[in-house]
């Protein structure tokens, strides 16, 4: 996604987070603050169309998202649109930048490794979860995964041990169950 020239054409640099995220709608262009990441989205999907997250309309946004979402109204309808939500930022005197995505190590570039930056992909920067090497990315990923290995195990653990209580739970059901159908058949002849 070409958010650097999304933003450029819309001449933002208003202080929002832009990036490339997947919310209820899928994989879109999302605009948001630290708290709310999607305050505006555009879904990759066709045709494209603006999604907001907290508002029921535009008039509901303040003046700063109300000129990025008419700014958005419009650039939807050029037709190189399509380019700019499925292309790839250019990023001039890039610095590589690596990350884990779902177990799999991203290579790509970025002004500058930090916060609010974003990728070449259009993914937002992570101080904690972006790095300058792939060793460092790596590492990481590592031990990010025996923290969820953990985890698993410890809610694998826990589910073993609630079983083992409904599983008692339903022998009492059951004798008790058989206690009042014995009850039922003495009184009824």
């Amino acid at each position: 996604m070409k958010i650097r020239e999304i933003k450029k054409r819309l001449n933002e640099d208003d202080g929002y987070i832009w990036q490339f995220s997947e919310y209820k709608n899928g994989p879109a262009l999302c605009i948001g603050s630290g708290y709310v990441g999607n305050l505006i989205e555009v879904p990759l999907s066709q045709p494209y169309q603006i999604v907001l997250a907290m508002e029921k309309s535009k008039e509901g946004l303040n003046q700063y998202l109300r000129k990025i979402y008419d700014g958005l109204e419009k650039l939807i309808q050029d037709p190189e649109f399509q380019d700019l939500m499925e292309g790839r930022d250019d990023v001039e005197n890039g610095v590589p930048v690596f990350y884990i995505e779902k177990g799999v190590l991203i290579e790509t570039v970025t002004e500058k490794i930090s916060w609010r930056n974003i990728t070449a992909n259009g993914d937002l920067i992570y101080d904690n979860t972006h790095f300058d090497s792939a060793e460092k990315a790596l590492k990481y990923g590592i031990s990010e995964m025996g923290y969820a290995i953990k985890s698993a195990n410890e809610r694998l653990k826990e589910l073993a041990e609630n079983r083992k209580k409904v599983t008692e739970r339903k022998k009492g059901y059951i004798q008790e169950r058989d206690y009042l159908q014995r009850e039922l058949d003495r009184l009824t002849p």
